[in-house]
């Protein structure tokens, strides 16, 4: 190494020259697409993540039975490619969570949790042992299952690595809420029919329904305020607690709330 040293010493201006050079025919090549390069490659993943959000409030017995149907989609068109085991080592699924594939991946909200999210997660076997590509798979398995009746989100990944934003991206602007999102819904509507578009996100989402109560000047008159119409809606939707009993190492708390009617 020390004479290999000495040698680019005495010679720097030459070393230099031929470092750019290399470089530069390296740029070409690039360049000239005799080497193809990806800056952010995505790399399909041995496991297909299908997460499904219905509105706010959907009951979990109705998000598992979609749920379901789509994990019956899956099984049929693994069957369709050689068999469930031959490309498959198993299945999960659950309803409530969305924590693995990073649900709402347009919105990026991994981790979102209640009764109208369901997730399903087929775990592939390797790729020189399966008959069909994680991407065929999930794209047979979109088309398998078609429409789901009032889903406000349905995505599918399969791949990993960095990735920029959606392929396709519009952010609009505007005063009014109502016409923000006719104008969302439309849209939507629009580049669904565009070749090749998928799991598209209209950003749309109604929320649970909300009840807002204001006091008549009557009540204000009679000492009654916001604070006590609060806890008095609480108490009888929740319940208020009543008592507290020790029972060894537990304690037991007992509420009381109206009937259900």
């Amino acid at each position: 190494f020390v004479p290999f040293l000495a040698l680019v010493a005495r010679n720097r201006y030459v070393t230099v020259a031929q470092g750019v050079a290399v470089l530069i025919v390296a740029f070409g090549f690039i360049a000239g697409g005799r080497i193809e390069f990806t800056f952010m490659p995505k790399i399909q993943m041995d496991v297909v993540f299908a997460q499904l959000e219905m509105p706010y409030g959907t009951p979990a017995a109705l998000t598992k039975k979609h749920m379901l149907r789509m994990v019956g989609a899956a099984e049929d068109v693994l069957k369709q490619h050689g068999g469930v085991t031959t490309n498959a080592r198993g299945m999960f699924s659950q309803v409530g969570a969305a924590n693995f594939g990073g649900l709402g991946g347009p919105g990026g909200r991994g981790g979102n949790g209640g009764s109208h999210i369901a997730e399903i997660a087929v775990l592939m076997v390797p790729m020189d042992k399966r008959s069909i590509s994680a991407g065929d798979f999930s794209d047979a398995w979109r088309a398998k299952i078609g429409d789901v009746p009032g889903a406000d989100k349905m995505r599918f990944t399969f791949t990993s690595g960095a990735s920029a934003a959606s392929p396709i991206s519009v952010r609009l602007s505007h005063t009014d809420v109502a016409v923000l999102e006719r104008a969302a819904v439309d849209l939507a509507s629009t580049i669904r029919g565009f070749s090749g578009v998928k799991d598209v996100d209209d950003g749309v989402s109604l929320g649970k329904v909300q009840l807002d109560f204001e006091l008549k000047p009557e009540a204000r008159s009679m000492g009654i305020t916001e604070i006590d119409l609060a806890r008095q809606v609480r108490s009888a939707f929740f319940g208020s607690e009543a008592a507290r009993q020790q029972r060894g190492r537990d304690e037991i708390r007992v509420y009381v709330r109206l009937p259900r009617d």
